[in-house]
């Protein structure tokens, strides 16, 4: 029976149509192509869905849930509230109650199918699927596990999925095959079995040699273990003979009647320096066979790791079971991690002895302290994000005030100093064309700020030599501006020369196989990313200067959008090449802080900072925590920055030198010979 509905699947299948349009291709999130806000009902409902994050869309479920167990709407809210934040895992208790109440609920199917799944249990997410599938078959997240599942149910060595649930899942299936998503599920699931089966084949090859090796190392060195062991037997019998020997001269030196008794002394000393002598060598000689033994013990470890791998590899390719990553099921509205920022555009800007604080303190902690109090009068507010931001590239910390720079762009987009440090980060990450957005922005508002030029610099020898080169011609246009403005400064050459260096260094480097065969869906998905991108551009175009919450929100969406799909064109391009070698990893640099401060900052402001004396003043005004002081300099001493930690154990000494984080302070101080 079940043979035989495998076979109808792949019946449908081998008959589902292609896409016939870019329109009909797959997004590469589940919910990424979405932007229509969700519909809000009003009352408990409401309040869950407007939640600003999962903690206090957990309060208001709990709320709305003591008030009212028997509307499905309740737990319905709180599951795509969840799913919009992106926290499908948070949701499984809400999803269970939501189906209770209502079977044919997608979401809430869909959060238990996606759930069960992802732990391997593909007899439980089947029929949820299923159910989910018949609600709301146009649902990109179901449609992908759909397409996911009905490979696995082709492929897999070990489907224990009863035969009914099989025959509903082929009637399903009829709903989704030609829905955004599936098309994606079936070749991501295909990629996972091909690469299962082609790891077991390169381990069946690798094992006899794993095995062989193993045995070596188990066999080499037998004379080590006796080595050692006559060596330790030696190093007893030395000691005993010593301790023997001392015991002998004690009795022989007490018995001054005998003739013989100095005779007898000097012979027990004799031993004793035998004795001696004998240890010393053993002391000597063991350790290198100890490290000896050691390493071919460590040898044999490694080895039988490897066999261990490969065994597991052939055997989950025997049962055709790869490891698979489903998606939860797609809600309308973008994923947005952001809250929205408290405080009105209407209120008064952050006074001045704030931002000062800001600009003045000593240390991280103490900025970062001073940075919350700011934000807490006003966090909308750009000259507070300006300020941290400043500081902390001051103090040599670009990566702390990546979420300050986030904050300052859904203000002002093209702060320069907030695009460089998000340049900076997303490029340390291989995010290149994220990266390449924002300084193109960032170079509009600082066209001379060297760290800006010098990561231009990089992208002109990144843009003609990187393996892509399918961009959109909005980014070519808009990148070739930004490096036009860039070229004539001096750090624009340093960045090339040292992107330059980077790629002849890949180029040296051996070629890599090309794939045997290309992707069929290529060329759709390309054209169905370049439609996303043009369409994500024009949102971007559209709220670039809307300064309202609802505006600077839906700007964020789109870029992320917009980003999104230039990754994905990079991907396609990458499938396409015949060539195929992966960019270098480019030294990035953080933005340079400018000479003198764009919010009328007193000049002698980092003056002060840097003095020592100085620096605990800030501290004491701000009523630094010694607790998150003294963890500060504790972190900082644990990864070998001694020198940025003396200075926080001294300000705890100094401004509270009664408590027991200033006792511990002085003993770390002690410690460390201050």
């Amino acid at each position: 029976m079940a043979s035989g509905l495998l076979l109808l699947v792949a019946a449908v299948l081998t008959a589902a149509p292609a896409p016939a349009s870019p329109a009909s291709m797959p997004a590469s999130a589940p919910q990424r192509a979405l932007t229509t806000a969700p519909a809000e009902d009003d009352g408990v409902a409401g309040a869950i869905a407007k939640a600003p994050n999962a903690n206090a869309a957990g309060a208001a479920y709990m709320a709305a849930r003591n008030l009212d167990r028997s509307s499905p709407k309740i737990p319905h809210a709180y599951v795509q509230r969840l799913l919009e934040m992106g926290k499908p895992q948070l949701a499984a208790t809400a999803a269970a109650d939501l189906v209770e109440l209502d079977p044919k609920d997608a979401l809430g199917q869909g959060v238990i199918g996606y759930l069960a799944a992802s732990k391997g249990n593909i007899s439980k997410a089947l029929p949820a699927f299923v159910k989910a599938a018949r609600s709301d078959p146009d649902n990109a997240g179901i449609a992908y596990d759909m397409g996911m599942l009905a490979i696995w149910m082709i492929r897999a060595g070990d489907n224990t999925v009863a035969p009914s649930d099989q025959q509903a899942f082929m009637d399903a299936l009829k709903l989704v095959q030609n829905k955004r998503g599936f098309y994606d599920g079936q070749l991501y699931c295909k990629k996972a079995f091909d690469q299962c089966q082609e790891a077991a084949i390169e381990q069946r090859q690798r094992l006899p040699q794993l095995k062989t090796a193993l045995a070596a190392a188990m066999a080499a060195g037998p004379e080590l273990d006796l080595q050692l062991r006559t060596l330790n037997d030696r190093a007893a019998a030395a000691d005993k003979a010593y301790r023997q020997m001392q015991v002998d001269k004690a009795r022989f030196a007490a018995d001054s009647k005998s003739p013989n008794a100095a005779n007898n002394v000097a012979a027990c000393e004799a031993g004793m320096r035998h004795a001696q002598e004998e240890a010393r060598i053993v002391k000597q000689t063991r350790p290198a066979v100890e490290r000896a033994v050691a390493q071919r013990n460590a040898r044999i470890l490694q080895c039988k790791k490897d066999v261990d791998r490969a065994e597991k590899i052939i055997q989950q390719a025997a049962r055709a079971v790869p490891s698979l990553t489903f998606r939860p099921p797609a809600v309308k509205g973008m994923v947005v991690t952001e809250t929205v920022m408290p405080g009105s555009d209407n209120a008064p800007p952050v006074e001045a002895k704030l931002i000062d604080a800001i600009r003045a303190a000593g240390t991280v902690t103490a900025a970062g302290e001073a940075y919350a109090n700011a934000r807490t009068a006003n966090a909308r507010d750009p000259q507070v994000y300006r300020a941290y931001i400043r500081r902390l590239l001051e103090l040599g910390q670009p990566r702390l005030c990546t979420l300050a720079a986030q904050d300052l762009t859904r203000l002002q987009s093209e702060d320069p100093l907030a695009c460089g440090v998000l340049a900076y980060a997303l490029g340390g990450e291989g995010k290149t064309l994220e990266a390449a957005s924002l300084l193109a922005r960032a170079i509009k508002s600082d066209a001379d700020n060297a760290g800006i030029i010098y990561n231009l610099g990089m992208l002109s020898v990144w843009q003609s030599r990187t393996s892509d080169k399918s961009f959109a011609p909005e980014f070519i246009a808009e990148l070739q501006t930004a490096i036009a403005a860039a070229r004539s400064k001096s750090a624009f050459a340093a960045g090339a020369a040292a992107a330059k260096s980077a790629f002849d260094k890949r180029d040296a480097a051996p070629r890599k196989a090309a794939p045997s065969a290309a992707q069929p869906l290529t060329e759709q998905q390309k054209a169905y990313y370049q439609a996303q991108y043009l369409e994500a551009q024009k949102g971007v175009d559209r709220y670039r200067n809307d300064k309202s919450a609802g505006g600077a929100a839906q700007y964020r969406a789109f870029e992320l959008r917009r980003q999104a799909a230039l990754t994905e064109l990079r991907s396609v391009q990458q499938t396409q090449s015949g060539d195929i070698k992966p960019d270098p990893s480019l030294p990035w640099q953080p933005p340079a802080v400018p000479k003198a401060a764009t919010d009328s900052a007193p000049p002698s402001a980092p003056a002060r900072a840097a003095a020592p004396a100085a620096e605990a003043k800030p501290n004491r005004a701000l009523g630094s925590n010694p607790e998150t002081q003294l963890k500060m300099a504790k972190m900082l001493l644990a990864n070998d920055q001694k020198a940025r930690a003396v200075p926080i154990l001294q300000d705890i000494v100094a401004n509270h030198g009664d408590s027991d984080q200033a006792k511990e302070a002085r003993e770390l101080l002690a410690k460390m010979g201050l």
